[in-house]
């Protein structure tokens, strides 16, 4: 008798078998392999899944509580001013280009062609020159204001600051 056990056949399953052993070693290999990889790349949890679409609607019901409850933040209404409010609005509007040309009319010694030559202009006034002074006219809504230069400024645009600067919003 030989102290050597009997010799097992090729491709059975019997607990010695060597293939089953090296397939045993290569799927333990593999495994570690994959278990990795999947510790290198973070999986997408649904914890951070709920809370980014939690974040997302919070923001959306946010912005549609603020849209429904000041809507005048994000559209707000025309104003409507006062007959009074308008005069004062246009005839400090018409002072503004008073300066531009008075100013023109010292620095060069004459009166200038056009508004937009003085400085100003692009805002609805028309100029004209007549004899040796000017003509501002502007309109604002239903009213309708002209300047002639034989008028002092200050008389002409009065307490029209004040006014302005009263009003309510």
């Amino acid at each position: 008798m030989s102290s050597q056990p009997p010799k097992k056949k090729a491709g059975t399953n019997e607990p010695y078998d060597r293939r089953n052993l090296v397939q045993a070693y290569k799927d333990v290999v593999q495994e570690e392999q994959q278990k990795r990889v999947r510790r290198d790349v973070p999986q997408q949890t649904p914890a951070r899944k709920i809370s980014f679409w939690t974040i997302s609607l919070g923001i959306l019901l946010a912005c549609g509580l603020a849209v429904s409850l000041h809507p005048e933040w994000f559209f707000p209404k025309t104003r409507i001013e006062s007959p009074e409010i308008q005069d004062a609005s246009l005839r400090l509007l018409i002072y503004r280009e008073i300066i531009h040309v008075e100013q023109f009319k010292r620095a060069n010694g004459r009166l200038p062609n056009s508004l937009t030559e003085a400085g100003g202009g692009g805002n609805g006034v028309e100029y004209s020159i007549e004899g040796g002074g000017y003509r501002l006219k502007a309109r604002n809504g239903a009213i309708e204001l002209t300047y002639n230069s034989n008028t002092p400024p200050g008389e002409f645009v009065g307490d029209s600051y004040e006014k302005v600067r009263g009003r309510t919003s």
